[in-house]
């Protein structure tokens, strides 16, 4: 509705006290309508002069059906381009002169006066005051506990979208990070020395899982991770799972350093010896290389054989192609080197193939045909003999292979003793 009443004349201002006049004005518009600049420029309201010394004394934001409204003092000035314009007037006395626009309002001492001591917002165009929660402790990193930007130092998840930095270039930095239980140690990531302005970063590869990584127990104050490049001494235990080399080879010792290397493979069985692959020195800086044949054809398990001794040799072709089917082998030197004898195992009768023996006496039948049986003979066999004993001086006229032996014939009668060596091959060659 806007201005309700107003009222310049006061009772008893008279000559010189015209001036300043006590002015009253009862309106329904705010404040911030009645100090805009022009709001009293109808210098007639109600018949009333408005005068730039005037002061008034105004219900602003008036109910007309309740009868209450906002009291305010205000100074009016004049302006020749804008008319004249309504100022709330503060008491210097309760407001210390001077302040500056957007700066806090605080109290100056305990008298109630409200002073400019310089404080001011961060960004003028937020609308919320940080408040801490409680008492807070030194050293502790605050953070939000509700959605209107109250702050505190109470545990709590605390969440950073981007980097935390622990530190400075020159100013150690760390984590410590304390399990549920009480008195059961932490986990701390400290930042050492590195020796140069290297940077160490621990990152996760492309998971196709979410996943726990445990740090084992290495068993001493002191221990290192397996990695990929690794120098100094101790053992790394794998407690589960299998060690993979993806790419690369597997090494063992140190070539520049001169550092022995060896690989130790367990049985399943506790306490049943175990399998060492160890190298010794060479004559010269060699390689010695064990791997499969080219093109094996099917899965194949090699086996070392007990040589029954605490030393043994492994016996190994001579040559990168020594051998020749079906021939015989021989050795090359004493160090447990073979090679190909050039004789093929079809040229050698077994001994099953020969037979060397001596009769029984087959004397007392005359000069014969005598008839000797020898398992495994027939009449293609080979047979030859000679005469060990006789009673007579004879001699052997003839001996023939037959289906179980051979037949013997002397010369004469060899008596009443004859024995006769005899050598026979089963097959022909």
């Amino acid at each position: 509705m806007g201005i309700i009443a107003i009222n310049v004349n006061t009772t008893g201002l008279i000559g010189n006290q015209i001036e300043p006049r006590r002015c009253t004005l009862i309106t329904t518009d705010s404040l911030a309508t009645i100090t805009t600049a022009g709001y009293l420029n109808n210098q007639n309201i109600f018949g009333n002069t408005i005068l730039p010394t005037d002061i008034f004394e105004i219900l602003y934001l008036f109910n007309e059906q309740t009868k209450v409204g906002v009291f305010g003092i205000f100074q009016v000035t004049y302006s020749s381009s804008t008319g004249f314009t309504l100022n709330l007037w503060e008491n210097p006395g309760n407001v210390l002169l001077p302040v500056v626009s957007g700066d806090f309002a605080v109290f100056n001492g305990t008298s109630g006066q409200i002073a400019d001591l310089g404080y001011l917002p961060s960004d003028a165009t937020k609308t919320r005051v940080v408040m801490a929660g409680s008492a807070v402790q030194v050293g502790y990193l605050p953070h939000f506990i509700d959605i209107t930007g109250t702050i505190d130092d109470t545990a709590g998840a605390v969440i950073n979208a981007g980097t935390i930095q622990s530190g400075l270039s020159g100013v150690a930095g760390g984590f410590i990070a304390y399990p549920p239980t009480a008195a059961n140690g932490f986990l701390e990531l400290l930042a050492i020395n590195a020796g140069g302005a290297f940077n160490t970063i621990i990152s996760n590869s492309a998971m196709l899982q979410s996943s726990t990584i445990s740090i084992p127990d290495p068993g001493a104050a002191t221990a290192k991770f397996l990695l990929s490049a690794l120098t100094g001494a101790g053992v790394q235990h794998i407690t589960s799972g299998s060690l993979q080399v993806d790419a690369g080879g597997l090494l063992a010792g140190l070539a520049a350093g001169g550092t022995a290397g060896s690989l130790t493979l367990y049985p399943a069985t506790a306490a049943n010896g175990s399998l060492v692959l160890s190298p010794v020195g060479n004559v010269g800086n060699f390689a010695a290389t064990l791997s499969n044949v080219v093109g094996l054809g099917q899965a194949s398990v090699y086996t070392l054989p007990d040589p029954g001794n605490a030393v043994a040799r492994v016996l190994v072709g001579a040559t990168a192609t020594p051998f020749t089917t079906a021939h015989i082998l021989a050795s090359s030197g004493t160090g447990g080197l073979v090679a190909d004898s050039g004789i093929a195992t079809a040229e050698v009768q077994l001994n099953t193939n020969i037979k060397a023996n001596r009769t029984a006496n087959i004397g007392g039948a005359g000069a014969g045909p005598i008839s000797v049986v020898v398992a495994g003979m027939t009449a293609a066999s080979i047979i030859t003999a000679d005469i060990q004993a006789s009673s007579n001086t004879v001699s052997i006229s003839k001996v023939t292979a037959t289906a179980t032996g051979f037949d013997i014939l002397f010369s004469a009668d060899p008596g009443a003793t004859a024995t006769v060596n005899y050598i026979t091959f089963i097959a022909a060659q």
